[in-house]
Parts: C-alpha cells; sequence; structure tokens
C-alpha cells in the first residue's frame, strides 16, 4: 500500500526485511509468497541479487515515516495467512528495536493490518459474487 513512498534502496532493504520474515517459521506459505511477488510489483523492483540481514536492512532506513511503513507492510506479511507465528513475532520486535520504536507500535500496526486484510477478504467475497 506505501512501499512506493520509500526510497530506491529501502525498497531492497524491504524485501531483505520481508523475506526474512515469511521465512523465520516453517517455510513460506503460499500465502506469504503471493505477498512477496505482490510486494515487488508494488515497488516496481525485482527481486534482489542479494539479500541483507535483518540489522543491515533495517539501517537502511532513515526517516521515522519509512520505518513506519516498512513495520505495517511487514505486518500484512505476517498475519496474512492469519498465524502471527512465534518466530514471526520475534522477528517483528527485533526489527521494531532496530528501528528505535517502542514495542506498542506492534500492536498498533497489527491492528491496522489486520482491518486491512480484512477488508482485502471482505472486497473479494464481494467480487466472486
Amino acid at each position: 500500500m506505501y512501499l512506493n513512498m520509500l526510497k530506491q534502496e529501502e525498497k531492497s532493504a524491504f524485501y531483505s526485511l520481508a523475506h526474512a520474515l515469511a521465512v523465520s517459521h516453517e517455510g513460506i506459505s503460499e500465502a506469504e509468497h503471493n505477498v512477496l511477488n505482490s510486494t515487488l510489483q508494488e515497488m516496481g523492483i525485482s527481486k534482489p541479487a542479494q539479500l541483507l540481514d535483518v540489522k543491515e536492512a533495517c539501517t537502511v532506513f532513515v526517516s521515522n515515516a519509512s520505518k513506519r511503513i516498512a513495520l505495517l507492510e511487514l505486518l500484512l506479511i505476517a498475519l496474512v495467512d492469519d498465524d502471527f507465528a512465534d518466530d514471526e513475532e520475534t522477528m517483528v520486535s527485533k526489527i521494531v528495536d532496530y528501528f528505535g520504536f517502542d514495542t506498542s507500535n506492534i500492536d498498533r500496526a497489527a491492528s491496522w493490518a489486520e482491518s486491512i486484510l480484512a477488508g482485502h477478504r471482505s472486497g473479494l467475497r464481494f467480487i466472486q459474487g
């Protein structure tokens, strides 16, 4: 939704974070795989040849706005399969810490992500009749 607002280098760093989050537990679900592909399309980039580690990727985000965009979008990925696994929660907490945010930001962003996903699913049901 907001990934097009990121700078070019932040887009590649975001994909590294998104991929790390998706593989943080029992592999990538089909829903997570679809969202990862959608993020590439939304950002207008190809899959980076080399992924950054989580800490290094987090340092690419300088402004609080870009960090918040990353957090919101990462929670969409974490929640898309209706399972915020412990490993995903640990990864998000680590990213929030690297960003210098308070952990209360996780709850706010998760609430937003859940409402967006509910609206998306409702729209799909309407489209499908």
